[in-house]
């Protein structure tokens, strides 16, 4: 079969019976670069695009290499235990694609989890954060309400203390009561 991938690209194509292309192998390294790269990393800081062409030079490059043996002319000449070989080779190949494809999928489910859960710790923080601000109106309300409070006490304490009647009491009141209040102990 060969060991470069377009040795073993054009022995598929004869055995698929394609009519010849000679642009096929690169529609084909282009098709399989792209599809590679959706399965790059998500956490990558460069584009699939990046992946795809980086993917599809390296494959282009092994494509170009060419190995120690000679593809057959025609599948006549191919012999049972390279076609049993090469199904092995598809189907590991297959195989593998599954379990990328399901890995993919695992981790697409991974990430719409921790989207949902980072949008719920989102909402409860701002919950949480409207409930600070309610209380926080709700205090600083309370602190005008006292504050006015206060401002009239002290202004009822003044305009007492500014009267007449006050000061008299002070000045004659206040000292019989405390001689009467040591008197009658």
């Amino acid at each position: 079969v060969g060991t470069a991938v377009g040795e073993a690209a054009e022995y598929l194509r004869r055995l698929s019976g394609a009519a010849p292309d000679p642009f096929w192998i690169e529609s084909f390294i282009r098709h399989e670069a792209d599809d590679a790269a959706c399965v790059a990393p998500a956490t990558t800081p460069f584009p699939r695009s990046f992946h795809a062409r980086k993917n599809r030079g390296a494959l282009m490059s092994v494509s170009q290499t060419h190995g120690n043996h000679d593809v057959p002319a025609s599948p006549a000449e191919t012999d049972d235990d390279s076609l049993a070989a090469l199904r092995g080779v598809l189907t590991a190949v297959s195989d593998e694609n599954a379990l990328l494809r399901e890995h993919v999928r695992a981790l697409e489910l991974e990430r719409r989890h921790n989207t949902l859960v980072h949008r719920d710790h989102v909402l409860g923080l701002n919950s949480e954060l409207e409930t600070l601000r309610d209380r926080m109106s709700s205090s600083q309300l309370a602190l005008r309400r006292a504050r006015l409070k206060a401002t009239r006490l002290q202004k009822k304490v003044a305009d007492m203390r500014a009267s007449s009647t006050w000061r008299i009491g002070r000045i004659f009141v206040a000292p019989l009561a405390r001689l009467r209040g040591s008197s009658s102990s």
